[in-house]
């Protein structure tokens, strides 16, 4: 089966001018229905390679979540197992439901939630999102634009992910469960073009 085009935008360090070693890790997570073809990989991303991997006793995880709207889901500080065990229930708990992607919106809370942090520490960002700004009716950053030619395209994104995620290099389904899979995800695809068609 053919991986997902990659997910994280980018992971970035800010690092203050004071010396430090506490690491506050700030994951900014989508959410949005549009992240249906490929949130299992990308969860199995945020739980074995950084909460697993990369957290240390000491350092602090930070969880946002997007979709219509960014959410706080939570925060540790790294002490023991318990921490831990914390994080990846909440991590678990989340699902891409949400109808709408506000991606400015979650860009702007996620800037004043880091502002908000202990200063004498480096800050890990961590952005998981397919990048499509697709905000609700309310949003105070609504899209340039509305029309048909755009809806139709990020559908046919949509598509082209379920295909990516699906798909084997023969462009065939190596079972039938992942047949019923990509058929599920182009559906989703397809009625969320037709949710969002003025």
């Amino acid at each position: 089966m053919k991986k997902s085009i990659i997910i994280l935008l980018f992971s970035i360090t800010i690092t203050n001018w004071l010396v430090s070693e506490q690491i506050d890790n700030i994951v900014l997570l989508d959410t949005s229905v549009s992240m249906l073809p490929y949130y299992s990989s990308t969860v199995n991303y945020l739980i074995n390679d950084i909460v697993k991997q990369q957290l240390q006793i000491g350092d602090s995880f930070h969880l946002l979540s997007f979709n219509d709207y960014p959410e706080y889901e939570i925060s540790r500080t790294i002490k023991g197992e318990s921490e831990i065990v914390d994080i990846l229930n909440r991590i678990l708990l989340l699902q891409p439901v949400g109808k709408y992607t506000d991606l400015i919106s979650a860009f702007s809370f996620l800037y004043e939630y880091t502002a908000k942090l202990r200063l004498n520490s480096i800050k890990n960002i961590i952005i998981l999102t397919d990048g499509i700004h697709d905000p609700p009716p309310d949003s105070s950053y609504p899209v340039s634009s509305t029309n048909l030619d755009d809806i139709k395209k990020i559908s046919e994104n949509m598509k082209s992910q379920c295909d990516n995620e699906f798909k084997n290099e023969l462009e065939e389904f190596d079972s039938d469960e992942i047949e019923v899979n990509w058929f599920n995800c182009i559906n989703d695809a397809e009625n969320w073009k037709i949710d969002h068609l003025p």
